[in-house]
């Protein structure tokens, strides 16, 4: 009995802290929804992009290298291309080039090409900053009307029950013959209007919950909850601020503003680029090459390094003596 009395013990307090870590504040779905928001890591990548655009531009006015090999076997009969000779064996040949290419004068597009291309990706990043700015207020936009679908609801409920416990009242009265039946009828009508509120509420706050499970690209099956921040409105220093001093303000941090400039800047050097096209382009262009064939063979010089000479053996007569 112990072991089954602490178990649920246990078991309750791993309840009570698993709730409690699904409790988020305003920052943290704010940190949570600009790290892991669809919308805002393709804008992420669009800046990358361009930034690679930009990167490519620079890069496209150095001189071209081309290079290449070939090894080649003809059969039969054929004419040797670097000899110009007939061949009826097999033929090797083998020939290497290397060229190169340099833009010299195109009317300034190259350099206007990476003017614009880098406003291209100024204007990306202030777009993605932007969007960043923008998703951080929907967040907070929908974390607040969470909080206050939440608070509706709360009145709505004990609302009921306010008109539950008047119907009770009421039935007594009117079983005790102190008031008229009619007034049950009244409070039974207003309680079913009260049960309609409370259910209208409840959708109202499972909508604003899964809007904001959406901005953060939660799974909506999850237990989610969010505390209530306090906030102090009076002492708020944008409280301070004259409405002049707030739109001067933004017109110097706003990103949408500055992607809008660079966007107006860009389009301006491709202007510039499309002027340039009508002067002519000065390029130049150098290539190296070599070759080789089995056929074409030289004898260059003879080296005399010695003979070899045929051994000779002579046979000489012993005359052996007479017998006695």
């Amino acid at each position: 009995m112990k072991t089954l009395l602490y178990s649920l013990f246990c078991l309750s307090l791993a309840q009570i802290s698993i709730s409690q870590s699904n409790i988020w504040d305003l920052q943290q779905c704010v940190d949570y929804a600009q790290k892991n928001n669809i919308s805002l890591k393709q804008s992420e990548i669009n800046a990358r992009v361009n930034k690679n655009n930009a990167t490519q531009s620079k890069a496209a006015i150095l001189p071209t290298v081309n290079a290449g090999a070939q090894h080649t076997y003809n059969f039969g009969r054929t004419i040797d291309r670097y000899t110009n000779t007939f061949a009826n064996t097999q033929v090797l040949s083998q020939n290497f080039y290397i060229s190169s290419n340099v833009v010299l004068w195109s009317g300034l597009a190259q350099y206007n090409t990476i003017k614009a291309n880098q406003y291209q990706y100024l204007s990306s990043t202030e777009t993605y900053l932007q969007q960043k700015n923008d998703l951080a207020l929907n967040v907070a936009t929908s974390y607040i009307n969470v909080i206050f679908s939440n608070e509706i609801l709360q009145i709505a409920q004990a609302q009921f029950k306010i008109t539950q416990e008047q119907l009770d009242r009421t039935q007594k009265l009117a079983d005790a013959g102190t008031l008229a039946k009619s007034a049950v009828y009244d409070l039974k009508a207003q309680l079913a209007n009260e049960e309609a509120n409370v259910t209208a509420s409840d959708n109202n706050y499972q909508i604003a919950l899964l809007t904001l499970k959406q901005l953060l690209n939660l799974d909506t099956l999850n237990n989610f909850n969010i505390s209530k921040p306090n906030v102090d409105v009076m002492n708020n220093e944008l409280a301070s601020l004259s409405v002049q001093n707030i739109y001067e303000t933004a017109l110097k941090n706003q990103h949408s503003i500055k992607a809008a400039n660079f966007n107006v800047l860009a389009a301006e050097k491709s202007l510039d680029i499309a002027k340039g096209r009508i002067s002519p382009t000065l390029s130049a262009t150098g290539s190296l090459g070599t070759g080789t064939s089995e056929l074409d063979k030289n004898i260059d010089a003879v080296n005399f390094v010695g003979y070899e000479q045929t051994p000779y053996y002579a046979l000489d007569r012993v005359q052996q003596p007479k017998n006695l």
